[in-house]
């Protein structure tokens, strides 16, 4: 999401903004979770505990530059950010090259990782090769983030960035060298060698990768072993959201609340209402159109390859959905809430706000951040 700097980083689709990794992609599958279209998601606390997890592991990932400390006073914040917070984790969501190469590099020593461990459980494992897309969960990297032209075609980023170009046929789509990559991906990859194993060595082989189903029951698997490389590379977000979860919860909600911010809404919707459109803030747009968009994986359909792709109907749906946020997100540029303006209507109201939230929190959310 290019309009707003703290929605900006991908909330049109969160799970697939993980799923970029094929470690995760098959950790998750192992563990039995699943955050591609056309798999059952684990439902979220909230939207905003699971927008932040994504953001921190998928930003923390790419290109984490490390505490000096374990202190907030060892962490150099730019005075100048729209988001702090960012800056203290260090990674910036303006650099998406940077943050690519850092993720194409952490996944290809994971694949190393994975190779390595499996070639010492006597099997051979091919991983895919990473090529860092999307590795700061921004997603349409074929035009530059912000401009005139992708906002034509993305709009918010919303029902035009959820399912992979190949699921969408003529519609909007995410495009291809950014599309999750599945486990099913990792398998296919792996498929002329399994297909050799025998029904016992194939026992075996899948033991070796992903281990056993119950937690801290028998091996740990080979995969899992990569996940812990990407893991400790990282923010650690799990920590985040089980200590301070509820705080950024809270931090978020007085920002949206801010008199400064509230007006500018205001005003920006008062100009769309003329054009016969509803607009009452970013928010509250991603909260209306996700769960319509998220209800259309009930329409994904396997096609005769066994690929899947959206029926008709969801076809039908989704381009309606289409047509409904291109139009919204063209009236909200025209009545001067792009992206430019937003970020300088808000970004230093949220700045203000998140460095009194550093001040307070700072040293706590020091701890999960990964040392050079």
């Amino acid at each position: 999401m290019v309009f707003h700097t703290r929605e900006r980083v991908g909330f049109a689709q969160v799970c697939a903004a993980v799923a970029t990794s094929w470690v995760l992609a098959v950790f998750f599958a192992s563990k039995k979770v699943s955050c591609t279209p056309g798999d059952q998601t684990p439902s979220p606390r909230s939207a905003l505990a699971t927008l932040l997890t994504v953001i921190l592991m998928v930003s923390g990932c790419a290109g984490s530059s490390g505490a000096a400390s374990t202190t907030a006073a060892g962490i150099a914040i730019d005075p100048s950010s729209t988001s702090p917070i960012a800056d203290f984790l260090g990674f910036d969501l303006n650099n998406n090259d940077a943050q690519r190469q850092r993720q194409a590099e952490i996944e290809g020593e994971a694949g190393d990782i994975s190779r390595q461990c499996m070639l010492e459980n006597g099997f051979e494992f091919t991983p895919p090769r990473s090529t860092g897309q999307s590795a700061s969960g921004q997603r349409g990297g074929d035009l530059p983030a912000g401009s005139a032209e992708w906002i034509e075609k993305y709009g918010f980023g919303i029902s035009t960035l959820y399912f992979p170009q190949a699921m969408v046929g003529d519609l909007v789509g995410i495009p291809d060298d950014e599309a999750p990559i599945t486990s099913a991906d990792v398998e296919r990859l792996n498929t002329a060698y399994t297909e050799s194993l025998s029904e016992t060595e194939l026992d075996a082989y899948y033991l070796a990768l992903r281990g056993t189903e119950a937690e801290g029951d028998g091996p740990q698997g080979c995969i899992d072993a990569a996940f812990e490389h990407i893991r400790s590379s990282s923010v650690d977000t799990q920590g985040i959201m089980q200590t301070l979860g509820d705080d950024f919860e809270e931090l978020y909600s007085r920002i949206d609340a801010d008199s400064r911010v509230v007006e500018f809404y205001a005003e920006i919707g008062m100009c769309v209402a003329d054009t016969g459109l509803e607009f009452s803030g970013f928010s509250e747009t991603s909260q209306q159109l996700i769960p319509r968009v998220q209800a259309l994986q009930a329409e994904l359909e396997a096609t005769n390859s066994g690929e899947q792709r959206l029926s008709e109907a969801g076809l039908a749906e989704l381009s309606k959905l289409q047509d409904e946020e291109l139009a919204l997100a063209a009236a909200v540029v025209a009545c001067g809430g792009g992206p430019d303006e937003t970020k300088k209507a808000i970004g230093a109201v949220q700045a203000e706000y998140e460095r009194d939230f550093l001040a307070e929190n700072g040293d706590e959310l020091a701890a999960f951040v990964p040392a050079d």
